[in-house]
């Protein structure tokens, strides 16, 4: 790892350790979802479970309020995600299954894909890019989430809701042009 990026990632942790800390200074619980390990050893910017692990012990330790969660469920994780006030993460899939129970996103957006999913959702003010994420920036881009009103809250919830149809959509017309196009290739139909 270059030292630029070892830089970076270090600060990234320190933010996100300071955003968890202020959670807990005001008598929040931190659920911290590692939602990506490392495929290959040589990866290990990629092992959520292992930076999980690293935040929950800067912050004094897992107990009843700082845990850390495997996502090898999605309904499950999907369900703990759905009980929180607000998300921070650094993964896209987190942001989906927050925003499809209506529980605000601050993002961290390692790449541009974060973009345009904060901009159908309504919630652009609550991505960050990696290398603008100071302690101040992720605290206030969490503020903004947990400030976030019941009905702007509903109005997420529709939106990813819209987003995921639109999502199916695509995946069926996918679906039915490798069908058309490539008959020799054996599509199975995802209802059956």
């Amino acid at each position: 790892m270059s030292p630029d990026i070892a830089t970076r990632q270090t600060a990234l942790i320190q933010a996100l350790a300071a955003a968890g800390g202020a959670v807990l200074e005001h008598g929040g619980s931190v659920l911290l979802v590692a939602m990506k390990r490392a495929a290959r050893a040589w990866d290990p910017g990629q092992d959520d479970d292992r930076l999980c692990h690293d935040l929950a012990a800067r912050l004094g330790g897992e107990g009843p309020r700082v845990r850390v969660l495997a996502a090898n469920d999605p309904a499950a994780t999907a369900a703990a995600l759905g009980r929180m006030d607000a998300v921070l993460t650094l993964r896209m899939h987190a942001a989906i299954l927050a925003a499809a129970r209506g529980v605000p996103a601050a993002s961290i957006g390692i790449t541009g894909k974060f973009t345009a999913f904060h901009e159908r959702l309504g919630t652009a003010d609550l991505l960050l890019a990696a290398q603008d994420s100071s302690p101040e920036r992720v605290g206030a881009a969490l503020e903004r989430a947990l400030a976030m009103t019941p009905e702007a809250r509903a109005v997420l919830s529709t939106r990813a809701a819209e987003l995921a149809a639109e999502s199916a959509r695509t995946a069926e017309r996918l679906a039915a042009w490798v069908r058309q196009r490539l008959p020799h290739i054996l599509v199975k139909d995802p209802n059956s």
